[in-house]
């Protein structure tokens, strides 16, 4: 019953089929008492005991239907052999829960349930590889959906409890005073060069469903910019794009190191949700561009010109990466000698857009003006600035597991959604030809649009950005792994390519659960914090009383900035 397409390679391992019969019912045993422990080792001698007796039942279902079928070895080389060490080791560090006060009992139940789940991989998984009974089309998809859909599930509900805060309410009273276009030229002219996203703060700030409305904005940008680019049967394609629309974005809040301020704070949101929908798209064209020769593609120019300068605009931190994502683009144009010119055309008018996007908010008068209302310092030299920005990147890295809450625990899971993200590119099918060459530009751009994205901060606040900030570069690196996934070769061995999906399954299972685990801890502040304020909100409008702090904020509650809630209620008397 050997799959006919396995060719056995003279160097590869083989296990009889008996054997592995007897390892596969031997390892199930031994991994299933020790599940009834909670993966707590209580007695080796009793484990051993119970799992000599349930293996003699296993092995009798597992020969009858599965191994006596078997005519030859099962067969794998040595890379194959190498990932199932891995993901045992990563299955046995994630499932065994800690024992602090018997660290040799923690150490040796480690290392079995390891060794179990190696020989259960080896002996039982690799034959449902080989003969084709593992089917990832359609597991992968489901999985990758069902973490998505949770995660912004939590994130969504969350959303519900969004309510103004600290300047939101001075951007709802200057709306109020100026009406939509003048406020917003005001607010260009004297505090914020973010042309774009100026007049979604001082148009939509008052509006507090508005980043809820934001967020489903995402999951659907994200679904028809993927389905545009996905190849797979119609039923994979439509999964696997659903799947991804919620995960992706999933995954950007929870790298991100300060969800709350990123979302909750809705003049913070009106800068940096806006990236998350329009970013995908734009991609996507490039997608297009890549795959296909559109006969007339005056109107995706069109549409990539507004997008690009629209993106360059809605926050002074996105725009240095982008522009360089272009210039980068280009180089690779010219250097692979590509001969794609409606490629070459929307490079060119997306680096057009870019740079008018960045004169224009250099020109803007609210630069110094708001430098000299903050009392900011004069710009280092440019060589302290960029090993600042560098500095600052490299902290960011190295900091992007830290807790910054009490809901994070111990660390957050960023670096399983990082791989997570490549895997689930470099698992979906695409038109877009696979190169390792490719595949390497796509990561170091990433790291440059990430590293360049801490320039301004280190340029204008002479410090690192901050942390709701920091949304930015986060957004940059894992759309940069995801599409560094989606170029990167893949192996044409079909044992080793369904190992390596299995390892990515199991880095994202486990980040995901670590990350709902940690976010449904938000959901009862969040709502508290709602609840306060519109309490607050009722007193003050009922009342003579003044508005006064909130002292219940998930947050830091020192950002609340009574002075601009007093003014917004003084109008409202």
């Amino acid at each position: 019953m050997q799959n006919k397409n396995q060719i056995p390679d003279p160097g590869s391992l083989k296990i009889k089929a008996k054997l592995a019969s007897f390892i596969a019912a031997g390892s199930l045993a031994v991994l299933t008492v020790l599940s009834s422990w909670s993966f707590e080792l209580r007695s080796i001698l009793r484990l051993f005991l119970m799992s000599g007796v349930l293996s003699i039942g296993i092995w009798v279902g597992l020969y009858y239907f599965l191994y006596r079928k078997l005519r030859d070895p099962i067969s794998f080389d040595y890379k194959f052999l190498i990932i199932c060490i891995i993901s045992s080791v990563f299955f046995s560090f994630r499932i065994v829960p800690p024992q602090h006060n018997i660290y040799i009992r923690h150490v040796i139940t480690i290392v079995i349930t390891a060794f179990m789940f190696l020989f259960f991989y080896l002996s039982f998984l690799t034959v449902l590889i080989n003969n084709e009974k593992i089917h990832l089309g359609n597991i992968f998809p489901t999985l990758v959906f069902v973490c998505g859909f949770a995660g912004m599930m939590i994130i969504i509900i969350n959303s519900l409890s969004i309510r103004l805060y600290s300047d939101d309410f001075c951007y709802a009273v200057q709306l109020e005073n100026m009406g939509f276009w003048d406020s917003a030229l005001w607010f260009y002219n004297s505090w914020s060069p973010r042309f774009f996203s100026n007049f979604l703060v001082m148009g939509l700030v008052h509006e507090y469903r508005v980043p809820l409305f934001f967020l489903f904005f995402i999951l659907f940008s994200f679904y028809f910019s993927l389905l545009s680019i996905v190849k797979n049967s119609p039923t994979k394609r439509w999964l696997l794009a659903l799947a991804s629309a919620f995960f992706i974005p999933f995954a950007v809040f929870t790298v991100t190191p300060d969800l709350y301020k990123s979302l909750f704070w809705i003049a913070s949101t009106l800068t940096l949700l806006p990236l998350l929908v329009m970013i995908p798209v734009y991609l996507a064209m490039i997608g297009h561009f890549l795959s296909t020769n559109p006969p007339n593609s005056r109107w995706l120019l069109i549409v990539g010109l507004f997008l690009s300068f629209a993106i360059t605009t809605t926050h002074e931190v996105a725009s240095l990466g982008w522009l360089g994502m272009h210039i980068i683009g280009l180089i690779w144009f010219y250097m692979a000698r590509s001969k794609n010119i409606h490629l070459r055309n929307y490079l060119l008018v997306g680096l057009l857009a870019a740079l008018i996007g960045l004169i224009v908010m250099l020109n803007s008068p609210g630069i110094d003006l708001r430098v000299n209302a903050r009392d900011l310092p004069p710009s280092p030299p440019l060589q302290q600035i960029i090993s600042s920005t560098i500095q600052n990147f490299l902290h960011f890295i190295n900091t992007i597991t830290w807790p910054k809450y009490l809901y994070h625990g111990v660390a957050r899971p960023s670096w399983y959604f990082i791989i997570a993200a490549a895997g689930l590119g470099w698992l979906t099918d695409t038109p877009i030809r696979r190169h390792l060459g490719t595949a390497a530009l796509v990561l170091l751009s990433t790291i440059a649009m990430a590293t360049v994205s801490f320039f301004p901060a280190a340029y204008i606040l002479s410090a690192t950005l901050p942390l709701r900030t920091q949304f930015i570069p986060t957004l940059y690196l894992v759309f940069g792994v995801f599409i560094f996934g989606i170029c990167l070769p893949r192996v044409t061995n079909n044992l080793l390519r369904t190992s390596v999906a299995i390892l990515i399954m199991m880095i994202m299972v486990f980040g995901s659960l670590i990350s709902l685990s940690q976010l449904i801890l938000t959901v009862e502040p969040v709502r508290q914090y709602a609840r306060d304020w519109d309490l607050r909100d009722k007193t003050v409008r009922t009342t003579s009383e003044m508005p006064q702090r909130l002292l219940d904020v998930p947050w830091d509650e020192y950002e609340q900035d009574l002075e601009c809630v007093q003014l917004y209620y003084q109008t409202r008397k």
